[in-house]
């Protein structure tokens, strides 16, 4: 790295100016007549180990900051630490900064004279992890600084929104709401987080398990099924849609002849659907990996065309399930919770560049994201992982293992959503001809229960899409394919609390 480089470096990256920085001679004796070059190949820095920090949050400052809760990595091998990184979130927390960016572009008559910041907090599937740092930085006021040394100010976060599985949902929306956090969640659908006694703050994008349950019911019923038998995941997910499932089938005269919980023996799960060999619609309430397993146990047992599998939102369109197993996963019926149009952020995705000093700044994930998509190094200390060097000019979307999420268009929508209930709530303390942050949004002590008031009965359209909220939670159809020719082919759209025609 040039002296030059070096400066610019910095100046844009640290924020530090260098007419105040010195560097001294080893004994500290004497300041050093100009600043020092690293010993670099002189083919270049590609060939130097660059150290980096394991950032678990990564701030940008604003005058109003919304938190972002992300599952970016796994769980790490100790207590605290992150593992391996988890792709579809990194795509996720992308969308979150996309939506921060662009929510004043989409609606440009609100937050006039607000500059909206962000937190994003990696929990790396640990909501021990999330608590301790949230608690920290709202019990605080400001104990939490990012790898720049930028102090956050507990104060300063309006609102927290998640893409968070239901189980640590529940757990960071009982601590927010301690706080009288509001909190909106992009994917959680547990139907235990209806409870406003528990949850006070909390709101979803999405509809909810029940919701989801009742479109299984409703296909059902459009094909003329009445005999099925349904496996179901060993946690919370899994039991109560199963008995949610029970429930509305029985309303409708549909017959659940068994119910199988997943214990992680899939051979034997998948051996037992003979016992009831006239049930031949078998329902999945489980997660991606369980339906993988499912059809490679159905492959082994040879149980091709004798069973239709039903999956539910997690199965969705993911090619995960299914690569290598077209055959037996023929004739398949999955479903999808309908969200809004993307196109506009996969355009601003593959704009990205890992290399940005400002995209490694700002969005840390996506390096290491663009990494693992290309199977590439762009520092050295990936060399050991990846053989190849990256071309870093390359877009996202030509990546050979670019992961897409069924969330994305619901974490977007739930960033518009609390952007939006935040402008409500400052024309309400502001005055309706507010230009920039009054003091009162910072002293008035209703203002979050006003935000979260405003969460409520959210309503706005996106990309020609109606997305609307009713008592905290997201209101949408199901899109419902067939797995036909090793292709997801839409078959039609179950109506559940929006108007459609659509019936193919």
């Amino acid at each position: 790295m040039s002296e030059f480089q070096f400066g610019t470096f910095i100046n844009n990256v640290l924020n530090v100016d260098l007419n105040n920085l010195y560097m001294y001679t080893e004994n500290r004796t004497a300041v050093l007549p100009q600043l020092p070059t690293s010993a670099c190949h002189e083919s270049g820095c590609e060939h130097c180990v660059v150290p980096r920090n394991n950032v678990h949050f990564n701030y940008q400052g604003g005058d109003i900051i919304l938190a972002g809760l992300f599952d970016i990595h796994a769980v790490g091998s100790e207590a605290f630490t992150c593992g391996s990184l988890k792709a579809n979130h990194a795509l996720n927390a992308a969308a979150f900064k996309y939506a921060l960016r662009n929510v004043k572009t989409v609606f440009p008559d609100i937050l006039r004279g607000i500059e909206l910041g962000s937190l994003i907090v990696d929990l790396c599937d640990s909501a021990e992890k999330g608590r301790l740092l949230m608690n920290n930085l709202l019990a605080q006021q400001g104990l939490v600084t990012d790898m720049y040394g930028r102090v956050v100010f507990g104060n300063q976060v309006s609102g927290v929104v998640g893409e968070l599985d239901s189980s640590e949902a529940m757990s960071m929306a009982a601590l927010l709401g301690q706080y009288e956090m509001p909190y909106i969640e992009s994917s959680a659908t547990s139907v235990q987080l209806t409870n406003s006694e528990r949850f006070p703050t909390f709101s979803r994008s999405l509809p909810s398990d029940r919701h989801q349950m009742v479109a299984i019911v409703r296909i059902l019923k459009r094909m003329g099924w009445s005999y099925v038998q349904v496996v179901y995941s060993d946690n919370s997910y899994g039991r109560l849609g199963y008995q949610i499932l029970r429930e509305e089938a029985a309303k409708q005269g549909i017959c659940v002849a068994v119910g199988h919980e997943l214990n992680g023996d899939h051979d034997s799960i998948v051996r037992s659907f003979n016992q009831k060999p006239q049930a031949r619609i078998v329902i999945g309430i489980a997660d991606t990996h369980d339906f993988r397993a499912m059809l490679e146990a159905m492959k082994a047992q040879n149980l091709n065309d004798q069973f239709i599998l039903i999956g539910t939102e997690t199965w969705g369109r993911h090619p995960s399930v299914t690569t290598g197993l077209e055959s037996v996963a023929e004739g398949s019926i999955t479903m999808e919770a309908e969200g809004p149009a993307i196109s506009d952020f996969e355009t601003w995705l593959n704009s990205v560049r890992p290399n940005d000093p400002n995209t490694m700044r700002d969005m840390p994930f996506f390096t290491e994201w663009y990494q693992y998509a290309f199977s590439c190094y762009l520092d050295a200390r990936n060399r050991d992982v990846y053989t190849t060097q990256c071309n870093p000019n390359l877009q996202i979307s030509q990546a050979p293992r670019k992961t897409n999420s069924n969330y994305v268009p619901f974490l977007i929508s739930s960033t518009y959503a609390m952007a939006r209930a935040i402008d409500r709530t400052l024309r309400d303390v502001c005055g309706s001809n507010y230009d920039g942050l009054c003091w009162q949004f910072r002293s008035q002590t209703n203002v979050k229960q006003k935000i979260l008031e405003h969460l409520k009965d959210s309503e706005f359209n996106f990309n020609s899409y109606p997305f609307k909220m009713a008592d905290y939670e997201g209101q949408a159809n199901y899109k419902v394919f067939s797995y036909t020719g090793g292709q997801y082919i839409q078959v039609l759209e179950c109506c559940l609390k929006i108007s459609c025609s659509i019936a193919i």
